[in-house]
């Protein structure tokens, strides 16, 4: 099996530059991101209309998922903090990924992925 960085060169990039969203909150989400190289902010945007850094990913790191898994809107957004190389992860790659996963990494991903939405503030769609 291979890993995640072996994974990640066999599929195409992405460049973005230092201060672009990669994608912002309350957007649907399609792809999530392996980083290749740089830093990423996430930023949540409160009910009062604060943004605020929530935590930072490099290299190595996936960003994007949980749209991906619970199909809801993005609950936050993604900021390059330096110039970055991103490689895309479709939904439809991911969903036939798991599918081909053990019955049981399938409960334990779903339920993850719950319980993370549940104690997470969520942007609606209507703001």
């Amino acid at each position: 099996m291979c890993g995640v960085k072996d994974a990640a060169m066999a599929m195409s990039t992405i460049n973005v530059g230092a201060g672009e969203d990669i994608f912002r909150q309350g957007e649907a989400g399609h792809d999530a991101f392996i980083i290749r190289k740089g830093q990423v902010a996430i930023l949540h945007r409160d009910a009062r209309g604060q943004e605020a850094a929530i935590a930072f990913r490099g290299p190595g790191e996936l960003i994007g998922e949980m749209a991906l898994a619970s199909r809801e809107l993005r609950s936050a957004t993604a900021q390059a903090r330096t110039a970055c190389i991103l490689v895309a992860l479709s939904r439809d790659e991911i969903e036939q990924r798991v599918a081909e996963a053990d019955p049981i990494l399938q409960i334990v991903l779903q339920t993850a992925f719950a319980r993370l939405r549940e104690i997470m503030p969520v942007q609606g769609s209507s703001g």
